[in-house]
């Protein structure tokens, strides 16, 4: 006959064991599924992020006053493809060169104003001005080369108010930086989103877009 005084302490170690092992995998599992939870809140928030981010700087069609764009813009925009051009290009690399070629003033120096747009033939003339002399004159001269583009009014870092031109070359979207002088002038525009944010914008066909910007 088999000693039940010394089995009792082995079936209740047993008994502890079973328990224990109950514990650990129920407490394994709990943690299982508190991790997928966590991944899955994971993968929704940056989904929603993605959302967001690809909404950021996207731009809707809508009717502005000409000022909407700076205190200089006093003209229509049509206004800045008057006359005839005396400076011949036939490709962007052809903008480029010519626009390297002019100097960066501010306008508090070169015309005593806080904010004047010249347009493009006095520039050309000139070849003097500042950021939105630069970048008409090329959004000017791309309409003549048969390419797309926008011109664009915003922020930059660190720079703060500023104006450029953005291009469209097959499928892809580029920014034209035509105050530039040194380096490059040509950026793919997925790259200088975090640093140009857009305000307002009119391609060739003289539409206008205000662009919503993630806080």
């Amino acid at each position: 006959m088999p000693n039940h005084h010394l089995l009792n302490p082995l079936i209740k170690i047993g008994q502890l064991a079973v328990e224990n092992n109950r514990a650990f995998y129920a407490t394994g599992y709990v943690l299982m599924f508190a991790g997928v939870a966590l991944v899955v809140s994971f993968v929704v928030l940056l989904i929603i992020d993605l959302h967001q981010s690809r909404r950021a700087n996207q731009p809707v069609e809508k009717s502005l006053p000409v000022q909407a764009f700076g205190q200089g813009s006093q003209h229509n925009f049509d206004w800045y493809f008057e006359g005839q051009s005396r400076v011949n290009v036939s490709s962007i690399d052809d903008i480029c060169a010519w626009l390297r070629e002019c100097d960066y003033i501010h306008d508090r120096v070169l015309f005593m104003k806080q904010d004047f747009w010249q347009h493009p033939l006095t520039f050309e003339q000139l070849r003097k001005g500042d950021c939105e002399d630069h970048a008409l004159w090329a959004w000017r001269k791309l309409k003549e080369v048969g390419v797309p583009a926008q011109f664009i009014v915003g922020y930059t870092q660190p720079a703060g108010y500023h104006a450029w031109v953005v291009f469209r070359l097959g499928d892809g979207h580029y920014l034209l930086e035509t105050t530039n002088k040194s380096g490059l002038m040509i950026y793919p525009l997925v790259q200088t989103k975090r640093y140009y944010k857009p305000e307002v914008g009119i391609d060739h066909q003289l539409r206008m877009y205000r662009y919503s910007r993630k806080s």
